[in-house]
């Protein structure tokens, strides 16, 4: 297929995403009831507490997102000065981060408010399918990219780590202070919501740079293994702040706000252990990991690092134990 075809291709598959979530702005702005295809449930996923990022909804984003796509895929076919390797660079990284927040939304869907919405999962399909065709139009230029573009990745991955262990230091801060009353409240919720999302935010970035650091010397990283144990300990990271911000954290505040869940004897209790534990080994990991990320060049066996980051975690989780302890002896007390 010629070049250009992609383009072509990109532009439609981009306008498409634009025109759904113009659809689903329009609707939501004038309160007009959704028509959802296949039984699904649109209402009650656009109108949630999940419907928007950082105070901006979703949709927003979309529009945004598919309609800057679609004008530079245009530009590109009207203006050869487009094709300079920074704007597909910049391409690259954009879409790939388009979508990681695809499978983020998704999985809101899927586990959080079991619910799905047809627009929104077609949205992500075409957001998704637009990183495809991007990755095709690069093709074997993407490891030169990446390597051409080094310093502003390096950049990227300082941000990231700097954003992810401030964002996840003060999530923990709050979590635990909120913690204190064994219920989480409105307002609380909703601060907790907003810094998680910026620590996703930061993951995403983390992920994205992390890629755009490696592919080009491969080989180099993989030996290393501090920079394994990194990898380790990101995934690590991914699965704790899954747990924490959209699996505990969604429970306490339907058990704090009464509302509808299948309730189990000393399910509460279960849950706040969980959440200082879990916590605690978040921002340890975040730390850790920045850590080795600054000394890669430290010269120690993949072995002695897990051990090293092991103990670090059960540390961390002892001492959120100990933490939680003092929490409910002095509510005994008051």
């Amino acid at each position: 297929m010629p070049a250009a075809a992609y383009d072509i291709l990109s532009i439609f598959v981009a306008f498409g995403g634009f025109l759904v979530s113009f659809y689903l702005t329009t609707k939501k702005r004038e309160q007009k009831t959704f028509v959802c295809p296949l039984k699904a449930k649109c209402h009650e996923v656009i109108h949630s507490e999940y419907a928007s990022f950082m105070g901006v909804n979703v949709e927003w984003i979309g529009m945004a997102y598919f309609g800057l796509i679609a004008l530079i895929y245009a530009g590109r076919l009207l203006f050869p000065a487009l094709h300079a390797p920074g704007i597909l660079f910049a391409l690259i990284i954009v879409t790939m981060l388009a979508a990681l927040f695809s499978i983020y939304l998704f999985y809101i869907q899927l586990v959080l408010l079991r619910q799905w919405c047809s627009w929104c999962l077609l949205t992500e399909a075409l957001s998704i399918g637009l990183f495809i065709l991007t990755m095709v139009i690069a093709d074997a230029h993407v490891t030169f990219l990446f390597a051409s573009f080094r310093r502003i990745i390096e950049t990227i991955h300082a941000f990231a780590f700097a954003l992810g262990v401030g964002g996840a230091t003060i999530t923990a801060y709050f979590f635990f202070r909120f913690l204190k009353n064994f219920k989480i409240s409105v307002k609380e919720a909703e601060m907790l919501r907003a810094l998680s999302q910026v620590t996703w935010t930061a993951l995403a970035l983390l992920i994205v740079s992390g890629l755009g650091l490696m592919l080009p010397y491969s080989s180099v990283y993989i030996s290393r293994p501090a920079y394994i144990i990194e990898i380790i300990v990101i995934l690590a990271i991914l699965v704790l702040e899954t747990l924490m911000s959209l699996t505990i954290s969604p429970k306490l505040v339907r058990i704090s706000f009464g509302k509808k869940h299948e309730h189990k004897p000393g399910e509460l209790k279960k849950l706040r252990l969980l959440a200082f534990g879990l916590g605690a080994a978040a921002i340890a990991s975040w730390y850790f990991a920045f850590v080795l990320n600054a000394f890669q060049d430290v010269q120690l066996s993949l072995t002695a690092f897990a051990a090293i980051y092991a103990a670090i975690l059960g540390i961390a989780v002892l001492w959120s134990r100990w933490v939680e302890y003092r929490y409910t002896k002095r509510a005994e007390f008051a």
